[in-house]
This record gives structure tokens, C-alpha cells and sequence, in this order.
């Protein structure tokens, strides 16, 4: 039995995640559990111009193996804490996926 994990939920469009974004790292990545509601990611690009945003869409349309234009920032599009709908994708296999990422380490 998989405990319900609180940063994930179903949609009727997909799937919506929520994550701390740290920008201006040394890589992209994702690293772990922030709290209890959100996924931490580390992107590499500032905080400016949008600049982050694209490379958290980037990272999560390469690691989740979807296109960018299937990722959706609902809210949060200028702060650390955001929701992402991933539009047509699974709880299940979004959640094993990225869950596998801070797991091996």
C-alpha cells in the first residue's frame, strides 16, 4: 500500500505537483522532500527574466519524458513555492519517477 504523498494530487487535466524551486544552483536536479507539501528542485538558471521557470519546465519535461508545453505553472510563477499541472500524465508514474530521482542517492 503507497502512503498518499501530499505534494502530488490527481486532476481531471493530469496531474498537479508542488515544489520549492532553489534557482540559481549548481545543476538542475531534483533533490528531495521540502516538508511535508512540497517537492525540492534545484535549477541552475537566476531568478530573472523568467529564466528559472524555463529550466524547471525543461528539467521536468526531460525527466518525465513529456513535452514543455504540456507543463503548466499554475501558481507561483514569481515565487520559490509552486504548482505544476502536468497535463495527460499519471500520479502513478509521475510520482515513481521523480520519487526514484532523490532515492538512489
Amino acid at each position: 500500500m503507497r502512503l498518499k504523498e501530499s505534494w502530488i494530487c490527481d486532476t481531471a487535466g493530469g496531474c498537479q505537483i508542488s515544489l520549492y524551486v532553489q534557482p540559481a544552483a549548481k545543476k538542475s536536479e531534483v533533490v528531495g522532500l521540502h516538508g511535508e507539501n512540497h517537492l525540492k528542485v534545484k535549477v541552475k538558471a537566476p531568478p530573472e527574466d523568467g529564466k528559472a521557470n524555463k529550466e524547471l519546465i525543461r528539467l521536468l519535461a526531460t525527466t518525465l519524458a513529456m513535452s514543455k508545453k504540456d507543463i503548466e505553472i499554475l501558481r507561483g510563477d514569481k515565487s520559490r513555492n509552486k504548482d505544476i499541472l502536468l497535463h495527460g500524465q499519471k500520479i502513478d508514474y509521475v510520482q515513481a519517477t521523480l520519487l526514484t530521482l532523490f532515492h538512489k542517492s
